[in-house]
Parts: C-alpha cells; sequence; structure tokens
C-alpha cells in the first residue's frame, strides 16, 4: 500500500508541477503514467489501475493545465495494457491497434475538451491549423506515442529484471 501511495503522489506532483510549464503539457502525463509501473509490477494491473484512477482525479481537481490532466485521466492507463498488447505478434497490427486506440482516445479526450467544457481557446487554435500543419500534428503525436509505448516497455522490463531485486533485496 505504501509504494502505491508514495508513486501515486509522486505522478500527482508531476501532473501539477507540469501545469505550471507551458512545454510540460504532453511531458507530465507521460511521466506520471511511468509512476505507475512498480504498482503494476509488484501487485498487479487493479492495484496500479486504482492508483491511476485517484491520480486522474487528482489532476483534474489541481493541476492548472486541464489538457494535461485529460491527458492522463484518458491516457494514464497505457503501461498496464503494454503486456497484453505485447501478446499480438503481428507487428504491424499490434502498432496498427495501439495508434488506433490512441486516436480514438485522444480524439474524445479533445472532444470532450472543446465541445463540452469549453477549455480555453482550443477550438480556435484547432481552428487555425492548416491541412499540413494537422497532418504533422497526427504524425508528430504517432511517434511521440510509439516511442512512450517503446519506453513503458523497456521500463517494465527493467525494473522486474533489475531495479526490482537491488530494491526489494531480502524482502522479497
Amino acid at each position: 500500500m505504501a509504494l502505491c501511495g508514495m508513486m501515486g503522489a509522486l505522478a500527482a506532483l508531476i501532473m501539477t508541477a507540469g501545469g505550471l510549464i507551458p512545454v510540460a503539457t504532453f511531458l507530465s502525463p507521460m511521466i506520471a503514467a511511468a509512476c505507475l509501473i512498480p504498482a503494476f509490477v509488484e501487485y498487479g494491473a487493479s492495484t496500479a489501475l486504482v492508483s491511476y484512477a485517484a491520480v486522474a482525479v487528482l489532476a483534474l481537481i489541481l493541476s492548472p493545465d486541464k489538457e494535461s490532466a485529460f491527458l492522463y485521466a484518458f491516457l494514464g492507463w497505457w503501461p498496464v495494457i503494454i503486456p497484453a498488447m505485447s501478446r499480438i505478434r503481428v507487428r504491424w497490427f499490434r502498432i496498427l491497434l495501439k495508434l488506433l486506440i490512441f486516436f480514438a482516445i485522444t480524439g474524445f479526450a479533445y472532444y470532450l475538451m472543446i465541445a463540452i467544457l469549453g477549455i480555453g481557446d482550443m477550438a480556435q487554435e484547432f481552428r487555425e491549423y492548416t491541412i499540413v500543419s494537422l497532418v504533422f500534428l497526427f504524425a508528430a503525436g504517432s511517434v511521440t506515442f510509439l516511442l512512450c509505448d517503446r519506453l513503458y516497455h523497456r521500463l517494465i522490463l527493467r525494473y522486474r529484471d533489475e531495479w526490482r531485486k537491488k530494491l526489494w533485496r531480502g524482502h522479497h
């Protein structure tokens, strides 16, 4: 319980502090989601998802950057499903599925932020984008998401195979 509490507190701190730095809008949810990895490896998906949910609620309440908080709320659970996604053997299908999930979830999150909650001037900002800039935005988002996915996968393996033994020496 202490591990989950500490990692959840760290994730909430990252989300709250990340809202103070404009460029951290996309970075803070990615780093905060990585905080789930120890809870996931040690205690399983359900415990990690409870930690994620608590941090998502705190981020939505406390974070000054609501866009960042929404991104965490909609994608912060991603590290938990990486092992299941890794079981899909056909690489191109696995990547396609990951991207479809990513775009569906982020599209829905931005729809909620713009249409229902009216956060900031996002609608006006999106109207000003050209087709080329939207294609670049989707391409950059895809590459960033896939790199982040790969990083989470490696962090899970590294934690399980190396760090866990060092951190829990004599306790497991």
